[in-house]
């Protein structure tokens, strides 16, 4: 099937007006990950926000409007949770003609086993500007510490890129920051992870699974005594 040029291009044309928009009425817009080729973000774009998600969804709306979708949906299936950290709400831009759509998902924070580890306000507030100025991320330490659990969470078979393209981020990060991934790691409570980086550069996923299995734990051991 011949690739729809229109609605790739419609679809970055409102991811940057959205995140602008998203920024002039002040709720701090952090995209999460995969902003490598902004603002194409194929179909899924992943963001923290700051502020009433009421505000934001009127925002949503009247985005789909100017940009000229045809339907915006919100799913909040699983944003029911009483502790927000764990909620997501998801938006979805439908083109009815070609039924595409541009979906985007507003994260609670960032958790483990069920535990908050870092809600959505202090991400925006602790944000960073990207080196051209065109949007925020999380700070690169929490981004690609987190991305350490995401990559032992992920199947080997299934998700091999995704989890070559992770690593080599998270080992080049470390490698300009020296000792920073461990510093996070230890004011989160979740031990040194100097041991699963090792494991990361030697490509060994079962070790990786056993290290990150105990950070969480330790993890797990300082809320309940907390």
């Amino acid at each position: 099937m011949e690739k729809n040029r229109n609605l790739t291009q419609k679809s970055k044309s409102t991811v940057d007006y959205l995140i602008n928009f998203l920024e002039k009425e002040g709720l701090k817009p952090v995209i999460a990950r995969n902003y490598e080729n902004y603002p194409d973000f194929d179909h899924d774009l992943d963001l923290f926000l700051t502020g009433n998600l009421k505000t934001a969804t009127l925002i949503f709306i009247k985005v789909a409007e100017i940009q000229e979708w045809e339907i915006l949906t919100l799913c909040s299936h699983y944003a029911n949770f009483k502790n927000e950290e764990f909620n997501i709400l998801t938006f979805n831009f439908y083109q009815l003609e070609t039924m595409q759509t541009l979906k985007v998902d507003l994260f609670g924070g960032l958790n483990l086993w069920g535990q908050p580890l870092i809600d959505r306000h202090k991400i925006c507030k602790n944000r960073i500007l990207e080196p051209q100025g065109r949007f925020y991320t999380m700070k690169q330490d929490w981004e690609n510490g987190y991305r350490i659990f995401q990559i032992a969470n992920l199947n080997p078979k299934k998700n091999r890129a995704k989890i070559d393209r992770y690593t080599k981020r998270v080992l080049n990060f470390n490698m300009d920051n020296p000792g920073v991934l461990a510093s996070w790691s230890k004011t989160c409570k979740l031990g040194n992870l100097n041991m699963a980086i090792k494991a990361l550069e030697n490509r060994n996923n079962k070790k990786l699974q056993i290290i990150i299995t105990a950070s969480k734990l330790k993890f797990i051991f300082f809320k309940a005594l907390k």
